[in-house]
């Protein structure tokens, strides 16, 4: 999950999340948007998309893992 990592801090960052106890302002980071595969896709469903997509990397050897490209907050 760390590809997302960052993300996650900007939006903490962003939003001034300093308090364990925001922890549902953290949660709508779910809903921000990812640009994953030429694609854009709700965060959620773009952590789907990029942790499939690795698992068919090592069972199917495919050669190439999606890039996550830009977000919106």
């Amino acid at each position: 999950m760390e590809p997302f990592r960052p993300i996650v801090d900007d939006y903490i960052l962003t939003k001034k999340i300093d308090k364990i106890e925001n922890k549902q302002e953290l949660q709508k980071i779910l809903n921000t948007k990812l640009k994953i595969n030429n694609r854009h896709e709700y965060f959620e469903n773009a952590i789907k998309v990029y942790v499939k997509q690795c698992l068919n990397f090592l069972d199917k050897n495919v050669t190439y893992i999606y890039q996550i490209e830009g977000y919106e907050f």
